[in-house]
């Protein structure tokens, strides 16, 4: 019989006696102390799957036998027997997690790239460098890194799902007795690109409810006090999208968006070559940190489909070298404008703040080392954040620091962490 394991849990009036940092620290100790029994919970089930238990009472599967006992969901009874076969395959991630230096959400993300039947073979492999990740990253960065292996890992398979994807595009409208509905799919270049011109005409609606709204409230006008919601204005920009569309047709042509796609030189070299008659190039899925082909925000290309499209124009690709620095503008100018602008943008997916998830379009550039001591304004010392948190920063004292690895940390006026990378 197992032994009872003791733990105090603080009363509903201990936790509203806390505030401030003491909140941070008991739930991060919540967080550690729950890894550490999910770690736990994964190895019986483990075990379980590997002594076929499941078998005793009549189960099918472990999954059976898990919803069986804890009552869970059909689709957890399969993540938790997945996530329990990583850890048999890749014993680290077994122990980061009892440490509490993993969450489980970065090991169910690992436990997908494990149970692909293409490539999930190779993910020993990479081990190290994908532990090394979801230690560091924000969980929204570390699926980039786990995407960026998929495609390395199974080129093949990447290229047919993209292929896919573009062939089974579709558009279908939906007559309801009240209204209407719409559907669509498509790749992703022209997804990203139907976005980029959806968000143009979301800005102006909310630009045209912001001045409706000023001219009534004054210069103390807020967002509550707009005339729309923002799914009204989504769907009337969507609306104008449309209507202007239709207005130009037979006249001049409506301008392209840009597609920006961040790609590393040998990777578009390597498909370039391949392309004009070359091998095609056969990539270790452990390179995932000096390899990238993907959209700004971090969805995965089809390199092949960004040489052919680079070669029309239709896509500007950025170069990034080893330290992701683009250009250097020197102390000319105490602003991020221009082509500069252009690619710090592109290269970073959102605001760097920790937990933040505003869009880099929409977000503000700032220089790390401020100008005014001293700071020059090139890539090395960009900061990219949404304007709360650039405001944060500069009047509280945070600091943003890049580690060798060319991941961020945010620290505080004291030297702390704004919480520690193990904490994501």
């Amino acid at each position: 019989m197992p032994a009872e394991v003791g733990v105090r849990l603080p009363t509903e009036d201990e936790i509203a006696s806390l505030a401030g940092s003491e909140l941070d620290e008991l739930l991060l100790a919540l967080e550690r102390l729950d890894r550490t029994i999910q770690a736990t919970k994964l190895s019986v089930i483990g075990h379980a799957d590997r002594k076929a238990r499941f078998l005793a009472d009549g189960h099918r599967s472990s999954a059976a036998w898990t919803r069986a006992v804890t009552n869970c969901s059909p689709h957890e009874s399969r993540r938790r027997v997945r996530a329990a076969r990583v850890l048999r395959d890749l014993p680290s991630f077994g122990e980061a997690l009892r440490d509490a230096t993993v969450g489980v959400d970065q090991l169910n993300e690992v436990a997908r790239l494990h149970a692909n039947p293409r490539c999930g073979r190779q993910v020993a492999g990479s081990e190290a460098i994908l532990l090394e990740a979801a230690r560091q990253l924000e969980y929204v960065d570390f699926t980039v890194v786990t995407q960026r292996w998929l495609t390395l890992a199974d080129a093949d398979g990447a290229h047919r799902d993209h292929t896919a994807a573009d062939a089974g595009r579709n558009f279908s409208i939906h007559e309801h007795r009240y209204g209407f509905s719409f559907d669509a799919e498509c790749g992703v270049l022209q997804g990203t690109a139907i976005r980029e011109m959806f968000q143009r005409f979301v800005d102006a609606e909310f630009i045209t409810d912001w001045e409706t709204a000023r001219a009534s409230h004054g210069d103390t006008v807020a967002v509550q006090q707009l005339p729309r919601t923002p799914a009204q204005r989504r769907f009337d920009a969507f609306f104008q999208m449309l209507e202007m569309g239709a207005t130009n047709l037979g006249d001049a042509p409506l301008p392209d968006p840009v597609v920006n796609v961040i790609v590393d030189l040998d990777t578009f070299e390597q498909h370039l070559r391949a392309e004009l008659g070359g091998v095609a190039p056969a990539i270790d899925p452990a390179s995932i940190l000096d390899r990238r082909c993907e959209t700004t925000d971090g969805i995965a290309v089809d390199p092949r489909d960004v040489v052919a499209l680079a070669m029309v124009g239709h896509v500007r690709r950025i170069v990034l070298d080893s330290n992701d620095v683009i250009v250097n503008a020197g102390r000319l100018t105490r602003l991020y404008r221009g082509p500069l602008r252009e690619a710090l943008l592109s290269i970073t997916p959102r605001c760097r703040w920790l937990g933040c998830l505003i869009r880099a379009r929409i977000a503000a550039i700032d220089h790390r080392h401020e100008f005014a001591e001293g700071g020059s304004t090139d890539a090395a010392n960009a900061d990219v954040m949404c304007s709360h948190h650039n405001r944060i920063k500069s009047q509280r004292g945070y600091r943003p620091r890049r580690l060798p690895n060319g991941w961020w940390v945010i620290q505080r006026p004291d030297g702390t962490p704004l919480q520690p990378p193990d904490a994501a």
